[in-house]
């Protein structure tokens, strides 16, 4: 009956009736060779990660996030990225202390939003390990288009 006022759809895949669905679920889920170094255009210097490409469930759910206000979404992000950050720590690839940095959004667009929901899924995800912080240690230049 909620759903005739408050229509409810998957994040990921447009699904109704749900607000996360179990097909996008599996989708997020980490492999166990995940998460994998990738390599930027620019090197920033440090070690860039991904838990896998940016394409279907998951871009779908972080644009919904983003640019949707789905903060529904921030719980299941944020657990794949959790798992991702403790298979870097037991893997010995990363030490702690750790400082993860979200990818920087534009102030309007963070008004917008109703605030950063990178830096929000990133602070999620790590809120159980002590030795990790969030950092918005990057900005973006003039004129670079927000993502």
């Amino acid at each position: 009956m909620l759903d005739l006022f408050l229509p409810s759809e998957c994040g990921g895949c447009g699904a109704p009736s749900t607000r996360w669905c179990d097909w996008c679920a599996a989708e997020l889920s980490v492999a166990a060779d995940q998460p994998h170094v990738v390599n930027p255009r620019v090197d920033p210097g440090v070690p860039v990660f991904a838990l896998g490409r940016y394409a279907n469930a998951r871009r779908n759910a972080i644009l919904a996030l983003k640019e949707q206000g789905r903060a529904d979404l921030v719980g299941p992000l944020a657990r794949a990225l959790a798992v991702g950050v403790h298979r870097l720590l037991s893997w010995g690839i990363v030490p702690t202390p750790l400082t993860v940095v979200p990818a920087p959004t534009r102030r309007s667009a963070a008004r917008r939003r109703g605030g950063d929901p990178v830096a929000r899924l990133a602070r999620a995800a790590v809120a159980r390990h002590p030795d990790i912080t969030v950092a918005p240690a990057l900005r973006l230049k003039a004129l670079t288009r927000d993502s």
